[in-house]
Formats: C-alpha cells, structure tokens, sequence
C-alpha cells in the first residue's frame, strides 16, 4: 500500500509538472496571438494610410495632368495668335513698302 500511495504521489508530481508546462506553453501561445492581433491592426491602419496617400497622388497627379493639358493648350493659342501677329506685321511692312514706294519721286 506504501508503494501505491508513493507511486501515486509521483504521478501526481509527474503530472503536476505536466500540467505547469502545459500552461506555460498555452501562456505563450496566447500572448503570441495577442501580438499577432495587435501587428495585424497596425498592419490594417498603415494600409489605410497609405491608400489615402495613394488617393492623394493619384488627385495631384490628375491635377498636374489638367493643368498640363491646359498649358499645352494655353501654348497653341499664343502660337496661333503669334502667327497672326507676324502675318499682319509682314502685311503692315508691305503695305508701309508700297507706301514709300509710291511717295518716292521719279
């Protein structure tokens, strides 16, 4: 009978150590988890951000793109506008020529 409560009380030792273990491991798991959910989280918030910036590039972007168009546009209007003017200042010198030329005694 000493021998079975002796036994006994080993195995309840064995298993009590067991059991120590065991949570010790299940302590760690759970705090692993834990981090894990709070790295994930931030994972989720840095996304948000950066699609934010991603949406504010993408509307500067098109702003600069517009404002290009506009500009490119602006240009072509001043070159049209700057032919014009050469064209009526070669008319405005011929006509000055033939004036000349008409004045000019024989």
């Amino acid at each position: 009978l000493e021998q079975v409560k002796s036994r006994n009380e080993e195995l309840k030792s064995a298993l009590e150590s067991e059991r120590r273990s065991l949570q010790a491991a299940a302590d760690e798991s759970h705090k692993a988890l834990e981090e894990g959910a709070i790295a994930l989280e931030a994972l989720k918030a840095d996304k948000g951000a950066l699609q934010l910036q991603m949406q504010s590039i993408q509307h500067n972007l098109q702003a600069a793109t517009q404002r290009c168009e506009w500009s490119e546009n602006k240009i072509k209007n001043l070159d049209q506008e700057l032919g014009q003017a050469k064209s009526e200042n070669q008319k405005l010198k011929a006509t000055i020529q033939d004036s000349r030329e008409q004045h000019l005694p024989p």
